[in-house]
């Protein structure tokens, strides 16, 4: 017969546990073993076709990926793009295309909401068919794997260990789904991983390891989107180019090259179709937000709102102007400072679907991570001072500061050939969060809150700015004593000992558990500021956040 999957020995030991004392089961008895049989020869036969269909449905998207390409080699050239010449063109443009949304909003519609009605049915049905090829293994494994880890987990041992081990393995395999699914829902995990007020611990932890790394597209889809964009070849443009991607992220690839007057630069490049792919894979996530909307109980998590960020962010990234004007903006803000560098958007190769900016050398931040360095105490100390300023300060804050968007770099002086100060190159300024006059406010009012262990005070603030909040008076007066509770214990302490990380970590799980929407630019901020304090204590155990904050606010 079938070999028994683990999901029938579990089904098994949860059957034995649950049944009355006086109860013995048998393997021996024909009427049991045949009924487990036959629930083990149907879940092989479901996991064969879900993983045949699987198969066929990869194949088939790799199939008309290498037809594409094929197509787009002989495809006439459109240059669909007009030459940004210097800073102030860059910005007009931009400012056009904000008025248009702005108009969109004006009109009581939104972003996300204006693009599903411009799609195709039959796209949308054709998509959704994909996708829940796709999605099928995880749709039928999830009751599995929640039985397997409901009954190993009341065991200690060797059956707990198998329940972790269970769900990692299911874990992984959401991962790998997301990436097959497209740019738009592995940027939706990761997303998703930034929202500990809106989805559960274990889900953050396993999703804040998903990594957007694709397959890079070919070298014609490149030069195909440079000759769109500016009318020339890649050999007209640059004296070198190099064909092999230096990264490839969900929705661009990075090459390395030489302009005609000798320039080292970095040519960013769009996926073939990544725009259409996001607002096609936005519209069903849009179709799917509007039905667990209307779900009893679930009107608090406001949904459609939260994709309507989500999507703002995606189409920002969609379009490469947007970034090469963050760049502008940043290297503004940090001209006084020689220790702070980003590229510089090299005029006028700069389109929707191409960026080119200089090449800043340096080694990844990684290897300081890694291990313990000199510079570990200035670089912990250098980074939480720029991310400060960034905060508090330009109201310009970069949203997507992970190790591998920061290098470090030690100059030398040319005239005495001493090692000068470090440097860090932040990099990926195409996600970037900027708050509202009065958000701005709020959170400053809340931050400060935090600093003087003003608990019930962060409460009120929270309660009050709430987008959405379903709790009774009652559950609000519980939320502001839990929060009270909660800074009297960080209150305790000397300020350089307080684990700031744990302590947003706790501010939003409260925020989860009393059901209060907030602002989805706060949460970004505060995973932001989680994930900056992490890494600066991995460089400095003793660097301590409140510390540093304090003279930014007092400014």
């Amino acid at each position: 017969m079938f070999p028994s999957s683990p999901v029938s020995v579990a089904f098994r030991r949860y059957s034995t546990q649950t049944a009355p004392p006086n109860v013995v089961y048998d393997r021996k008895v024909p009427k049991s073993q045949t009924a487990y049989s036959l629930f083990d020869m149907a879940l092989w036969l479901l996991g064969g076709i879900t993983l045949g269909a699987g198969i066929g449905y990869i194949g088939y998207a790799r199939v008309n990926l290498d037809k594409h390409a094929k197509l787009e080699r002989y495809t006439p050239i459109k240059i669909t793009s007009t030459p940004i010449s210097d800073d102030s063109l860059l910005k007009s443009v931009i400012d056009e295309e904000d008025q248009k949304e702005q108009a969109i909003l004006a009109a009581g519609g939104t972003m996300v909401g204006h693009i599903a009605r411009r799609q195709s049915k039959g796209r949308l049905i054709l998509r959704i068919l994909q996708l829940g090829v796709l999605f099928m293994p995880i749709l039928i494994t999830t009751p599995i794997v929640t039985l397997v880890t409901r009954v190993t987990g009341s065991n200690k041992g060797s059956g707990s260990m198998i329940g972790t081990v269970v769900e990692d393995l299911w874990w992984a395999m959401v991962q790998h789904v997301l990436q097959l699914a497209g740019p738009c829902w592995v940027k939706f995990g990761q997303w998703a991983a930034t929202r500990p007020d809106l989805f559960p611990p274990s889900f953050i932890d396993h999703l804040s390891t998903l990594h957007s790394h694709v397959h890079p597209h070919s070298v014609h889809a490149t030069d195909r989107a440079i000759r769109n964009s500016f009318g020339n070849t890649i050999e007209e443009l640059f004296l070198s180019f190099e064909p092999y991607a230096l990264a490839s992220g969900a929705i661009a690839q990075v090459h390395r090259a030489v302009t005609q007057d000798g320039q080292v630069v970095v040519v960013k490049v769009l996926h073939p179709h990544v725009l259409e792919s996001i607002m096609l894979d936005l519209s069903i996530m849009y179709i799917g937000a509007r039905v667990v909307n209307a779900l009893p109980g679930m009107r608090w998590l406001s949904l459609p709102d939260s994709l309507e960020d989500f999507g703002r962010s995606m189409l920002l990234q969609a379009d490469l102007r947007r970034e090469a004007l963050n760049l502008v903006k940043f290297g503004k803000n940090f001209a006084q400072s020689s220790q702070i560098a980003v590229p510089r958007a090299v005029y006028p190769l700069i389109s929707r679907q191409v960026l080119v900016e200089t090449f800043e050398p340096g080694v990844s931040i990684e290897r300081f991570l890694e291990r313990s360095h000199p510079l570990n105490k200035q670089l912990a100390k250098l980074g939480l001072d720029a991310y400060m300023k960034m905060m508090l300060v330009d109201n310009f804050i970069h949203s997507d500061l992970h190790p591998g968007n920061v290098l470090v770099r030690t100059p030398v002086d040319d005239f005495t050939g001493e090692t000068m100060p470090p440097q860090l190159v932040l990099l990926d300024v195409g996600l970037v969060t900027e708050l509202s006059e009065k958000d701005r406010k709020n959170f400053h009012a809340l931050f400060g809150a935090v600093v003087r262990g003003d608990g019930r005070y962060g409460a009120m603030l929270m309660i009050k700015h709430a987008r959405e909040k379903q709790c009774t008076p009652e559950e609000q007066e519980k939320f502001k004593s839990a929060m009270g509770q909660l800074f009297a214990e960080v209150g305790a302490k000397k300020l350089s000992d307080v684990d700031v990380g744990a302590l947003l970590g706790n501010i939003l799980s409260l925020v989860r558990t009393y059901r209060i929407k907030i602002e989805s630019n706060f949460a970004t901020l505060v995973m932001g500021t989680v994930v900056l304090e992490g890494l600066g204590r991995q460089l400095d155990p003793d660097l301590n956040l409140l510390t540093a904050a304090v003279p930014f606010l007092v400014r």
